[in-house]
């Protein structure tokens, strides 16, 4: 895997980016969300989703953000182009499986539907890539259960964007690895975002059943 470096930490300090190329499984609100974030942070990334609408949808938000990013100067438009050429978007998720050093799955909160994309990340991911999750309502380490390399599963929790939360929560299961967890950190970094180091314990359920049970 390529390494690069980047000081995009804000601080001025040098942070390793373990990741090219960002795989997003889902371009809902939150996938669409998290495909910006990624752009922004000078990553590749590939949407994928079953629905064209959606992907539709996720191109119009993109393109949108980027226009304004161009228009308060935060960006100039050679950049706006260069980040919109490194954003594709797909209907066939092995498109995504051979590409990304980072899948993250975003779909709908359907336990059956993330179980099953976790299934099949662990199946025809490339070797090395680490399998994240955004969701708070499945068990972290439920998902990493249905793979053989649950040291490289691990739940990324993005803020909204429409909250000022500026963390990018990373949740580990009880196997996940160092390794995983410090490249997440660093990928954090380069986003912009304040890494939030989370462990999940065994057995127990996310926030959101928590709250459900409470």
């Amino acid at each position: 895997m390529k390494r690069q470096w980047t000081a995009s930490d804000g601080q001025g300090a040098m942070v390793e980016r373990g990741f090219e190329t960002i795989g997003i499984i889902g371009a809902g609100p939150r996938g669409t969300d998290i495909a910006a974030y990624a752009l922004f942070g000078r990553y590749c990334v590939i949407l994928e989703d079953v629905s064209s609408a959606r992907l539709d949808q996720a191109r119009a938000h993109i393109s949108g953000t980027l226009k304004s990013a161009v228009a308060r100067e935060e960006i100039d438009t050679i950049c706006g182009r260069e980040i919109a050429a490194n954003f594709a978007t797909v209907q066939s998720i092995d498109k995504v499986l051979r590409a990304a050093d980072l899948l993250i799955e975003a779909a709908p909160e359907d336990a059956e539907v993330q179980l099953e994309i976790f299934t099949i990340f662990d199946k025809f991911a490339k070797p090395y890539a680490i399998l994240a999750s955004a969701t708070r309502a499945v068990s972290i380490a439920h998902l990493a259960e249905m793979t053989n390399c649950p040291e490289r599963c691990v739940g990324l929790h993005f803020p909204g964007s429409a909250t000022p939360d500026r963390a990018l929560h990373i949740i580990r299961a009880p196997k996940t690895s160092d390794r995983t967890a410090q490249m997440c950190e660093d990928f954090a970094r380069t986003l912009g975002f304040a890494p939030r180091s989370e462990i999940e314990m065994a057995n127990e359920p996310p926030a959101t059943e928590k709250a459900h049970f409470s």
